[in-house]
């Protein structure tokens, strides 16, 4: 009998590169093992990850407290919190990214979808009718979804435009410092240096709308309110920089594996063209196969046993989520894109009771799911309604952005398609 392979490095620029065939190997082999440079019990199957995520009374995240506050700011976040705290701050913000919260913003999410879109569109039109290619291309990432999300934060804060690219820069700044496991210098004083920046920018306009009556994010959140306690500046100042880091990541990463995977298929891409009561089923298809967040992690309050092992008090585990989406033994042919799967409810797939855990799970379900639904199907359809026949660009391959550990990410993907 053969031995085993090896497990995969995760951090290795070849599983970045292609993940599956080294969370195929975990699942089988090695279900929990342990990891020297992440120091912690890499978990990989669905079984095992979906209760840890859920179970916050033995689980923690308050391990992110040093990362986050490094960049982001000085006061917690919702990431790192847990108990009554994260229930008092959750409760404060949580109106304005539920479902119906996210519907007053809803304008925004549209406008922002047009500004961007439109003269990408315009423009692609005009070249064909001069002659100067045979169908309409774009890059769909770095000219739309990479932009995108950020501009409708800004929007939603009622930033003045001219500011929209400073915030896209701390955007990008926070990203690449967050996911800096290389531990380039360079990487990390720009992360810092967006964290002052950002707090001497956004510091007065918090203490400007505390003074209006505003509907815009920062007016609402100055004025949010709950059993007598308020968000301080400084609270909102995180809030709004984990937002945007979060937020935008995100619902950036996944239109780009979105449109890149409808590229690829066909008769899916013709059928939501045709029928765009199909985009709930296509989203949340998408959250599972593409698999985008890659890992995240949970420490253990007190002893548990975990797929056969004790991980003691203390000890983090890191959750493969990735590998979970796509666990043979919770999901038929999970290699395979099926918005039509009778295996998942696309209803519950930006809920708390999501099957998936693209979004994590429990108390800490990522708070911009709704926003994310909201933007991805805005941005989709408006595309669909003036692009037919996606492809992707003669000659161009795909590849997965190095330094994104976290968050997988596709840094472009060109395509070419016929207006309508």
């Amino acid at each position: 009998m053969s031995a085993p392979p090896a497990p995969p490095e995760p951090l290795s620029p070849q599983h970045i590169e292609d993940p599956f065939p080294g969370l195929e190997v975990l699942r089988d082999h090695y279900p929990i093992v342990w990891h020297d440079l992440t120091q912690s019990w890499l978990v990989s199957r669905y079984e095992a990850i979906r209760p840890i995520l859920r179970d916050n009374k033995r689980w923690s995240t308050h391990h992110m407290k040093d990362l986050l506050n490094l960049y982001l700011g000085d006061a917690p976040t919702l990431t790192e919190m847990d108990g009554a705290d994260h229930t008092h701050r959750r409760g404060l913000v949580a109106p304005y990214f539920a479902a119906n919260g996210v519907a007053r913003f809803r304008p925004v999410i549209e406008r922002r979808a047009r500004a961007l879109l439109d003269p990408l569109l315009e423009r692609e039109r005009k070249a064909l009718a001069a002659g100067e290619r045979g169908r309409a291309e774009i890059d769909f990432v770095t000219e739309f979804s990479s932009i995108y999300p950020v501009d409708v934060i800004a929007d939603m804060m009622a930033l003045p435009e001219r500011d929209y690219p400073r915030l896209q820069g701390w955007y990008n700044a926070w990203i690449r410092a967050v996911g800096n496991i290389g531990a380039d210098p360079k990487i990390h004083e720009r992360g810092l240096e967006a964290k002052v920046t950002f707090r001497d920018y956004i510091l007065p306009l918090i203490a400007e709308r505390r003074q209006g009556e505003g509907e815009d994010l920062i007016s609402l959140l100055c004025r949010s309110e709950l059993e007598g306690r308020s968000m301080t500046d400084e609270e909102i100042r995180s809030f709004l920089a984990l937002i945007v880091l979060a937020g935008g990541e995100t619902t950036d990463h996944q239109l780009g594996f979105i449109i890149h995977t409808l590229a690829q298929n066909p008769e899916q891409q013709r059928a939501l063209i045709e029928d765009r009561s199909l985009m709930d089923k296509m989203l949340a298809e998408g959250l599972r196969y593409t698999a985008m967040v890659q890992f995240i992690q949970r420490t253990a309050r007190e002893d548990i046993e975990v797929a056969g092992v004790m991980v003691t008090a203390g000890t983090k585990v890191t959750l493969m989520l990735a590998a979970g989406n796509r666990d043979p033994e919770r999901w038929q042919c999970p290699a395979e894109f099926r918005p039509d799967r009778d295996d998942h409810d696309p209803a519950k797939a930006f809920t708390g009771g999501a099957e998936h855990v693209g979004f994590g799970g429990g108390r800490h379900l990522c708070l911009g799911t709704h926003l994310a639904k909201a933007e991805m199907a805005v941005a989709l359809n408006r595309f669909l309604d003036h692009a037919r026949d996606i492809r992707l660009a003669d000659g161009f391959v795909a590849h997965a952005q190095p330094d994104a550990v976290f968050v997988r990410a596709l840094p472009s993907v060109k395509i070419t398609y016929e207006p309508v």
